[in-house]
C-alpha cells in the first residue's frame, strides 16, 4: 500500500514540475513575441527569475573555490617546510662532525693532537644533544 502511495506522490510531483516547466515555456515565448529583435539569454533569464539562480550557482562556486585555493596554499607551504626541515637536518647530521672540529680549532681548544682526543662517540653524543636541544 505504501509503495503505491509513493508512486502516487512521485507522479504528483513530476506532474506539478511539468506545469511548472511548461508555464515557464509559455512566459518566455511571450516575452520573446512582445520584444522579437532584442530577447537574448540573458535578458530572457531575467524575465524568468532564472538569473539569479545562476548568479547563484555561480557565486557558491567562486567561494568553494577560494576555500580550496586557501586550503592548498596551507598544504603546501607546510609540505615544503617539512621539506626544508628534513634538508637541514640531513645536512647537519651529514657535516656536524666537520663543523664541529672546525668549532673546537676556533675557539682555541687547542691544536689537531688536543682535538683527537674527542672520539667519535663523543662528538656523536654532542651531535644528538644539539639535536634535541633543537626539537624542544
Amino acid at each position: 500500500m505504501s509503495s503505491v502511495l509513493e508512486k502516487k506522490r512521485e507522479l504528483d510531483e513530476q506532474i506539478r514540475l511539468t506545469k511548472d516547466l511548461n508555464e515557464q515555456l509559455e512566459r518566455a515565448l511571450e516575452i520573446i513575441a512582445q520584444n522579437p529583435n532584442v530577447v537574448d539569454g540573458v535578458q530572457l533569464a531575467s524575465e524568468l527569475g532564472r538569473l539569479d539562480i545562476v548568479s547563484l550557482i555561480l557565486g557558491l562556486f567562486a567561494l568553494i573555490l577560494g576555500v580550496v585555493a586557501f586550503c592548498g596554499f596551507w598544504m603546501i607551504k607546510g609540505a615544503a617546510l617539512e621539506a626544508a626541515r628534513e634538508a637541514a637536518r640531513l645536512e647537519i647530521n651529514n657535516k656536524a662532525p666537520e663543523m664541529f672540529y672546525e668549532a673546537a680549532k676556533l675557539n682555541g681548544e687547542g691544536n689537531q693532537q688536543s682535538m683527537v682526543n674527542f672520539s667519535e662517540v663523543d662528538s656523536e653524543d654532542i651531535i644528538g644533544q644539539a639535536t634535541e636541544v633543537e626539537r624542544d
